[in-house]
């Protein structure tokens, strides 16, 4: 995405060459050039001039200096870098979706209801008493939540972290 637009979409004033291509973002120390980074915390400042990034987002106060030798650094001027950078982040990444169905290993109570176009991973447990699990819905999301004990496990094989339930609160359990 050519940085005029990325300055467009996230209503930033622009200074430096607007078609410069922007293919990612990254931290102020791991930006390399196709990347926008942000600056938001001073104590970062020493960092803005050694940067590899093609472009910052930084306050309209800050001047912007470079170390000799390196190229211009194109700015994204905003009255909140930080807020920028997040909605950066979404132009660029896109959460995972997974497709409908339920994994043959996932256990699942006779009386749990499941919404058409559901996604349940491998190693789910539904037990009893579930809420009605809904496509593209966390079961966190749910009111009914505090019924039961969730707890985002990373698991091995996948390298994915997943909200899985551990099973229903009782009485005098911590439910951490």
């Amino acid at each position: 995405m050519k940085l005029a637009e990325v300055a467009q979409k996230l209503g930033c004033r622009l200074e430096g060459e607007p078609e410069i291509e922007i293919r990612s973002v990254a931290g102020i120390e791991y930006a390399e050039s196709g990347q926008l980074t942000f600056l938001a915390n001073r104590r970062y400042f020493p960092l803005l001039k050694t940067t590899r990034a093609s472009a910052v987002l930084i306050e309209e106060s800050v001047a912007v200096e470079r170390e000799a030798g390196l190229p211009a650094l194109a700015t994204l001027r905003s009255p909140n870098p930080y807020l920028a950078f997040a909605h950066a982040i979404e132009l660029f990444y896109q959460p995972l979706r997974y497709a409908p169905g339920i994994h043959p290993t996932a256990v699942i109570a006779k009386s749990a209801s499941i919404g058409e176009g559901s996604h349940i991973g491998p190693y789910c447990f539904i037990d009893e008493g579930c809420p009605r699990i809904l496509p593209h819905r966390q079961p966190r999301d749910s009111p009914e939540r505090r019924d039961h004990w969730w707890r985002r496990t990373r698991f091995r094989e996948t390298k994915r972290w997943d909200l899985v339930q551990i099973g229903a609160v009782r009485a005098g359990h911590p439910g951490r």
